[in-house]
């Protein structure tokens, strides 16, 4: 037979079936394919001009006359029996990047010295279009893996000059087949990324399953496409997280997970272990205390201090202490940077610090819907501060508590200190609100999102009503500060029926007759507590020893205090040792921060007395103390937790 050499030998890549063009397939510089026919030796042809289009023009000696017809295919074989091999695991520099993989067979007749062939792919393109809805900047795709069980999308087979599709007979494969993104698309954002697949037959195939690994953990989508994978055709998948349902269990069709990679590495926050505690039990609370930089996790499936904290009369939210929250997300904190990842994952919330840990105080919430949408469900606070010091307090009958050296949110016990002002409270919710950013004078605090820009819009005051003053309204919205009118509701944030005692609800934090209670341990404490694991809000007596017949005072020689006041008092705890009280000042039930370096106001977990419509409240001036005020519950104040 007599061999020419072909002057242009033109191969054109046809696109994929079904290819809406945002698939680009082209030939690379270096490619080499092979041209077979029976009888015949196999010719190879390197590309000459083209790369980077679809039509290349490739050129070497050809072996076979003119009329004959042939078959390219692409990559080259050796020989005319040869075997093809689609790797089980790939690497794309960019999410659309096949064409190294791709496996293209075409066939012509040779008519002159120039051959036309029309290039189609052996494989099935998967076009997965991704949203996982993640709200860490930092997390991204780090590869694909595609799994059908039974069946081969990857692997070796033989072909000769017979048309290779109808020999596809595998001599070794897999059921899966995995893409490495070298280009790391950020898993914030939609990303459309292809695997190309051995075709298959999919009729008889009870699961489809993709999963996606990323920086922070995997997602694990089961889903069976419409279509079968065919040969040159292109299957588009969906995989968004909101038409799927979150499991915490093997997913079913429709169904994904989401777990961390690396969990083992976070520390449980609910482990007794880590407070130091004899307990086996997971332990729960509103407020997580932490004093190290580093991942951590806990329960987000839990509320408050967990099921313990319910009181059956106490005309709570709920009767369960359990929710089922979709996904989690930062809702502020009081720095930028100090939280840099919030994910959830089986239930869990995971967060980590900067890696320079830095003091402050932020909120995460759970949420109903995913990727931080729709109702929080629970939010907790999650104090970043070096480990407090313990206070043992005597009162006036000789009980005793045992406080934390600084108030709950301080990030520090300086006299005249922002930082040691602490958060402020409503009475009887758990979540909190920023106080003034000096210790002498009102100045505005700052909200920061998890990108460390400022938050505008997060923070609210709005008068209490029928619809807001109830406990799922504030659970839903812990950012919203209620207002509220002595004529209206007695000051009181929760609505109930109006003003007077009879609408009042003092269950919230576990002490309903607190001016009969003497010690802590005939309290609870609930599910609305806002101290951290181990403590909780003290008791009406806890500060009794204050003043001379735990009343109030304005003459000094009657206060147990050291020294005069200096933005708060050095008060004298237990007959020799001391500690600093700050004037945190408040958020006052009308509007607004005020009394910054001028007032103290200490809230206490019960009423005031039978009678009255009020709670308790630890209160002091420069030219006064009162260790048993009578305070309205809607104003912000300050909480000292007391150990449990």
């Amino acid at each position: 037979m007599k061999g020419m050499v072909a002057d242009q030998v033109t191969a054109t890549v046809q696109p994929f079936t079904g290819d809406d063009m945002s698939l680009r397939a082209y030939w690379n510089q270096g490619d080499v394919m092979t041209v077979l026919r029976a009888g015949l030796p196999a010719c190879q042809l390197t590309l000459s001009a083209g790369a980077g289009t679809s039509v290349g023009t490739f050129a070497g000696e050809l072996s076979f006359g003119l009329g004959q017809e042939v078959t390219a295919i692409y990559p080259k074989v050796t020989g005319n029996e040869g075997f093809l091999t689609l790797q089980n695991e790939q690497n794309y520099a960019v999410e659309t990047d096949i064409n190294a993989y791709d496996i293209r067979f075409g066939s012509a007749q040779l008519v002159s010295d120039e051959m036309n062939i029309q290039m189609s792919s052996l494989l099935c393109a998967l076009k997965l279009d991704i949203i996982l809805g993640t709200d860490d900047a930092m997390e991204s795709i780090n590869s694909i893996e595609v799994v059908v069980p039974d069946r081969f999308l990857s692997g070796t087979f033989p072909i000769s000059s017979a048309y290779p599709a109808a020999s596809l007979q595998m001599t070794n494969g897999t059921d899966r087949i995995k893409v490495n993104l070298t280009s790391t698309p950020s898993a914030g954002k939609q990303v459309t990324a292809y695997i190309l697949t051995l075709p298959c037959d999919l009729s008889e195939v009870r699961q489809v399953k993709y999963i996606i690994t990323t920086t922070n953990g995997v997602f694990t989508f089961c889903h069976k496409p419409a279509e079968a994978f065919l040969s040159g055709k292109m299957v588009p998948v969906i995989l968004d997280v909101n038409r799927f349902t979150l499991v915490s269990e093997e997913p079913g069709e429709g169904e994904y997970t989401r777990t961390i990679s690396d969990i083992s590495e976070y520390t449980n926050l609910n482990d007794p272990v880590f407070y130091g505690m004899g307990a086996t039990d997971p332990v729960y609370a509103n407020s997580y205390l932490i004093s190290e930089a580093g991942n951590y996790t806990f329960d987000a499936t839990v509320i408050g201090n967990g099921p313990g904290g319910i009181m059956a009369n106490g005309k709570f939210h709920t009767s369960t202490a359990s929710i089922t929250p979709k996904s989690a997300a930062l809702v502020w904190q009081d720095k930028p940077g100090l939280i840099k990842k919030v994910a959830f994952s089986n239930g869990k919330i995971i967060f980590s610090t900067a890696e320079t840990f830095t003091p402050g105080n932020a909120l995460i919430a759970a949420y109903t819907g995913s990727d931080g949408t729709g109702e929080i469900l629970w939010s907790w606070h999650i104090w970043m501060t070096d480990k407090p010091a313990l206070e043992t307090h005597i009162n006036l009958e000789g009980h005793k508590f045992t406080f934390m050296d600084r108030n709950l949110g301080a990030v520090n016990k300086t006299i005249g200190d922002a930082g040691s002002l602490g958060l402020l409270y409503q009475w009887g919710r758990k979540d909190p609100f920023l106080n003034s950013a000096s210790a002498t004078e009102v100045v505005q605090p700052i909200l920061y999102d998890i990108e460390g820009k400022v938050l505008t819009d997060r923070f609210a005051e709005l008068w209490t009503s029928p619809d807001k003053g109830t406990i799922a309204y504030t659970l839903a919205n812990p950012t919203h500060f209620l207002l509220a009118k002595d004529q209206e509701t007695s000051a009181d944030w929760y609505y109930g029926g109006g003003a007077g005692r009879v609408n009042r609800n003092f269950y919230l934090w576990g002490n309903p007759e607190g001016y009969v209670y003497r010690e802590l341990s005939e309290t609870l404490k609930t599910i609305y507590d806002p101290c951290p694991v181990g403590y909780r809000v003290p008791g009406n007596f806890a500060w009794s020893f204050v003043t001379y017949d735990g009343h109030f005072t304005p003459v000094p020689e009657q206060w147990s205090v050291r020294g005069s006041f200096t933005g708060g008092y050095t008060v004298i705890y237990d007959g020799t040792n001391t500690t600093f009280y700050p004037a945190q000042g408040c958020r006052s039930s009308a509007g607004g921060l005020s009394d910054a370096g001028e007032y103290g106001h200490y809230w206490m977990s019960g009423p005031f007395d039978e009678i009255s419509p009020y709670v308790v409240c630890f209160g002091f001036a420069n030219w006064y103390i009162h260790p048993d005020n009578e305070c309205n519950t809607s104003t912000g104040r300050a909480v000292r937790c007391v150990k449990e």
